[in-house]
């Protein structure tokens, strides 16, 4: 199963749901959003994934949190439907992000969320040149101080001007920042990284392309559907605003 949706979903789910979903201003407060073009991935009667954009949270932290720019709430609005979170990105990485549209679905693909046939995969502008591919195990910290076991695993796509690497990478387990404290440690901070990165870089990045998001998108998912156990396969191409930041690199190599 990749990218489809089937042709037997109910009426109102088929109503529910179009692609791109189109903003009602009728419908949402006024101050909600400027832009809320959301594409979505696919849809069933199950799941709906879409393709969060950079910028914004997937969910609120919590019940007091204020912040209204979240993609569930957008979601919601658009979709007519209760939405179950499974999982969450960083307010500025885009990509894959998928919800459940019944409780038992959200909880049970929770529980095999680090299960191995669940492929998690993101890709990242690096700032050097990486080896071909590699493996990175340090523990990292949680919350409370402790150190947990952590794995991510990268494989080299491109290198651009011999400064930067286009990589791909999966992560094992799902740790805090994992995947942006890793590559800091190995000494290839991501590009636009303001918490783990390159300063430097960063400045140069925002002020010549007004670039102020992490280089990092998660660009496939690929799972047992957890209704029919058929391979479910979600992918996504890079966000315009990063095929600009390679652009960018390629015709200014001077600045790097």
């Amino acid at each position: 199963m990749k990218n489809k949706s089937p042709n037997n979903i109910s009426p109102k789910i088929a109503r529910a749901f179009e692609t791109p979903l189109n903003w009602n201003e009728e419908l949402a407060p006024k101050d909600f959003y400027a832009d809320p073009s959301v594409t979505v991935l696919f849809r069933d009667e199950f799941l709906i994934v879409v393709n969060k954009p950079a910028g914004i949270l997937v969910h609120p932290i919590n019940d007091l949190d204020p912040e209204k720019k979240n993609l569930l709430k957008l979601v919601k609005w658009q979709s007519g439907q209760y939405l179950y979170p499974i999982h969450r990105l960083d307010r500025p990485v885009s990509g894959i992000v998928i919800f459940a549209l019944d409780k038992k679905i959200a909880k049970k693909i929770k529980e095999n969320w680090h299960q191995a046939d669940f492929l998690k995969e993101y890709t990242a502008l690096v700032i050097g040149i990486t080896p071909e591919s590699g493996v990175i195990e340090f523990p990292l910290e949680d919350a409370k101080g402790m150190l947990r076991e952590s794995k991510t695993t990268y494989q080299r796509i491109s290198t651009i001007k011999d400064r930067f690497s286009l990589i791909k990478i999966q992560i094992q387990t799902g740790r805090n920042h994992q995947i942006r404290r890793h590559f800091k440690m190995i000494g290839h901070a991501i590009v636009g990284d303001i918490l783990h990165g390159d300063e430097k870089m960063n400045e140069i990045f925002s002020k010549e392309l007004n670039f102020t998001r992490i280089f990092l998108q998660a660009s496939k998912i690929q799972c047992p559907h957890p209704k029919n156990q058929t391979s479910l396969v979600i992918e996504c191409g890079l966000d315009q605003e990063l095929l600009e930041v390679i652009g960018f690199i390629d015709s200014h190599s001077s600045l790097f």
